[in-house]
């Protein structure tokens, strides 16, 4: 199997949580660079966050839609109103 590793990314500025430095597990090859694998995870939760943001503005997190079409209705038409906002 692959082998793991952990990136270490020093921050220039403390996140939301006050970190300075994050850490990161990766499993890919020895190819792809530290810096390459921290601008991954920064474009990953760069769409994490918005969706995130996306949920608290239109309180999307309904108790109701616990059935995955009701729940995939209701994702897709946050992931709308988020495209014409």
């Amino acid at each position: 199997g692959r082998r793991w590793r952990r990136v270490e990314l020093s921050l220039q500025t403390a996140n939301d949580s006050g970190d300075l430095v994050m850490w990161f597990w990766s499993n890919l090859p020895d190819t792809v660079s530290a810096c390459q694998i921290a601008d991954l995870y920064r474009r990953r939760w760069n769409i994490e966050g918005m969706f995130q943001r996306l949920e608290s503005a239109l309180e999307s997190e309904i108790k109701s839609l616990g059935s995955p079409k009701a729940a995939l209705l209701g994702f897709a038409s946050a992931v709308l109103a988020y495209n014409v906002l």
